[in-house]
């Protein structure tokens, strides 16, 4: 796969393993147990439920954690990292260590609702679809808010292209979530489940672009069973260094993707409204950054934008609400600059 530096490859399949379920963890001694308890209650039995801890790195108690829930877990694995690779990396050393059916993921911070798992196991099986997904709750204190997969056709078999276009609106491709999902063997087996290990952050969002252009279907199911803890000042999304400008990469991979695409055309609009749109959410919090920092978030999301068609780059510009365009006002002249030096 494009963009990975080091070879992958699945292990053998166990007919015993129902679903596999990776978990990335850093430093997650807080949290993890609760993640981990939360597989012990999904409805399938434990011995069929392999779940595998890959801590990438960690320096406090997380091995700890993953000891004491061994006893509720009968198919727990923890790998290790020796130094911190990213959650891309922890992700695929998860995945290529995977016997299961079927594959998901849960976050070292977040927990599942119990019973979420049969039902996309459930979901999956009935419909015949290479992968399912489902809404999602964020969990932030006491407070919890439902966040709906933009999909109103629930238990349909879906072509996955077209969940991408068109702009303007929210799409699949628009909702990242990898814990959101069910996916099987054959993903995983073709490829399609390896993540871009040299994207830092929103390595979910080209992963995610790649599995709607080449997946042959999927469907979305009813089960906010998923648990989104919001607010963790260890998030690399909460990082103010050159790790803010990850979602950049995945732009540049996924413009790369379109390129070779027959459909690409077809789809790049979406693809620039979704980098106006997080360029605007990371733009807001430019107080946050250093002043290099912020000097270097407008040059590269210009020149991400400048390698970009530029018709409709234009369009999608002209077609921003008046505070987002007055928000992205410097991008834009940057942008400007950028093509003027061109011609």
């Amino acid at each position: 796969m494009s963009g990975q530096n080091r070879e992958l490859v699945p292990a053998q399949p166990d007919p015993s393993v129902e679903v596999s379920v990776i978990v990335p963890a850093r430093d997650a001694a807080a949290t993890l147990g609760d993640a981990l308890a939360s597989l012990a209650l999904q409805g399938i039995e434990l011995d069929a439920l392999e779940a595998i801890v890959v801590d990438d790195g960690s320096r406090d108690a997380t091995a700890q954690a993953v000891a004491a829930a061994s006893s509720l877990l009968p198919r727990l694995t923890m790998l290790r990292h020796d130094v911190p690779r990213g959650p891309a990396a922890a992700r695929n050393t998860g995945l290529a260590a995977a016997h299961g059916r079927l594959v998901t993921f849960l976050d070292a911070d977040d927990w599942l609702g119990p019973g979420h798992l049969a039902r996309l196991v459930s979901g999956l099986d009935a419909i015949g679809a290479s992968f399912v997904k489902c809404d999602h709750v964020l969990a932030e204190g006491q407070r919890r808010e439902l966040r709906r997969a933009p999909e109103t056709r629930r238990y349909q078999r879906l072509d996955p292209r077209e969940s991408i276009a068109p702009a303007g609106v929210a799409t699949m491709v628009d909702y990242p979530n990898l814990p959101t999902g069910m996916y099987s063997r054959g993903l995983l087996e073709a490829g399609l489940l390896w993540l871009t290990e040299t994207i830092a952050t929103a390595e979910d969002r080209a992963w995610t672009w790649r599995l709607h252009l080449e997946a042959p279907s999927y469907a979305v199911v009813d089960s906010a069973g998923m648990f989104y803890r919001r607010g963790n000042p260890r998030s690399l999304t909460g990082a103010f260094d050159q790790r803010r400008l990850g979602y950049l990469d995945a732009a540049r991979y996924v413009a790369a993707l379109l390129d070779r695409d027959p459909d690409g055309e077809r789809f790049l609009p979406k693809l620039v409204d979704q980098t106006l749109a997080l360029t605007g959410f990371h733009w807001l919090r430019r107080r946050q950054m250093g002043g290099d920092l912020r000097r270097r978030f407008v040059a590269e999301a210009a020149g991400v934008l400048g390698d970009l068609p530029a018709e409709v780059v234009a369009e999608r510009f002209a077609a921003l609400p008046r505070y987002r365009a007055q928000l992205l006002a410097p991008v834009r002249r940057a942008y400007r600059r950028r093509l003027r030096w061109r011609a």
